[in-house]
């Protein structure tokens, strides 16, 4: 539980590191070599399933691997990392019918 969530943390965290000013919110070469390709994945916003494994003891015990899969799969140069919009507030704000409050996005 805590190795996942520490990867995913330290993913997102590449956003305010790395990525540079990207007003077109565009996938290029230019935003692929800042380093930033596990944020991009995790903000994919075609991306709706996602799973992760976490291997133990590859070398003694000392290091875990997490690695993680998404569907459909993201950091596709010249598409849109994400469409832009505002927060939903209600349930019919979202084509799913489901709204998350907390974040502001709509939930499947």
């Amino acid at each position: 539980k805590t190795a996942g969530t520490d990867a995913g943390r330290s993913w997102w965290s590449e956003l305010p590191k790395l990525y540079l000013d990207n007003p077109s919110n565009e996938m290029t070469w230019r935003v692929a070599g800042q380093g930033v390709l596990h944020f991009t994945q995790m903000a994919w916003g075609k991306t709706y399933k996602i799973g992760c494994g976490i291997a133990t003891h590859c070398d003694g015990g000392r290091t875990l691997i997490v690695i993680c899969h998404y569907s459909p799969g993201g950091n596709m140069v010249g598409e849109l990392i994400y469409e832009k919009g505002y927060p939903c507030k209600t349930n019919k704000h979202c084509r799913t019918g489901k709204c998350s409050t907390k974040s502001g996005l709509c939930k499947k």
